[in-house]
């Protein structure tokens, strides 16, 4: 099923023809085009991840929305350390856009929508500690560990608590 195929309600937007203006550069018709009309007239901000991610965002409306957030978060482990600032501020953009869009077309309830912006700090927060304890291991500064003690980051942990420890992560957290 497609992200259209489960849209419940749609967002009117605040300034009409910037939200036009998206929707136009991504050739959609109905409520999908309705939907990114409403979001991008009423958020610069998702309005400006509509235009840098639109070849990524065509591809992602034609498929379902759980679908596509599991393969963005499966690709937080697989970034390399040379490139993880880079690559983490880019799938942030990414799961903030496609949550918003589920969201606010009424796709995802409320719990499901905090739950993934949970799901997906958990995943930054796992995948930069391993990227930090892998320079020390490189640098001698954990004793006794290798790279074969990545996986569980040497034996570090962090903790979360408050809203990341409930699994409700809001967009301003």
């Amino acid at each position: 099923m497609s992200f259209a195929d489960h849209i419940r309600r749609l967002p009117k937007p605040y300034d009409a023809e910037r939200g036009r203006e998206a929707a136009d550069l991504l050739g959609l018709s109905g409520d999908m085009r309705d939907l990114i009309s409403g979001t991008a007239g009423s958020s610069p901000f998702l309005e400006g991840l509509v235009h840098r991610e639109a070849d990524w965002l065509r591809d992602v409306i034609s498929s379902d929305p759980g679908t596509s957030f599991d393969a963005l978060l499966s690709e937080v482990s697989g970034f390399q350390d040379d490139n993880l600032g880079v690559d983490l501020r880019r799938s942030k953009g990414r799961v903030a856009l496609l949550i918003a869009l589920a969201d606010l077309g009424g796709l995802w309830s409320l719990e499901q929508v905090t739950n993934a912006l949970t799901s997906f700090a958990d995943a930054a927060v796992d995948r930069s500690l391993k990227a930090a304890v892998s320079v020390e291991i490189r640098r001698g500064k954990l004793p006794w560990k290798t790279a074969d003690d990545l996986e569980y980051a040497a034996g570090l942990a962090v903790i979360a608590m408050g809203k990341m420890g409930a699994g409700e992560l809001n967009y301003s957290s």
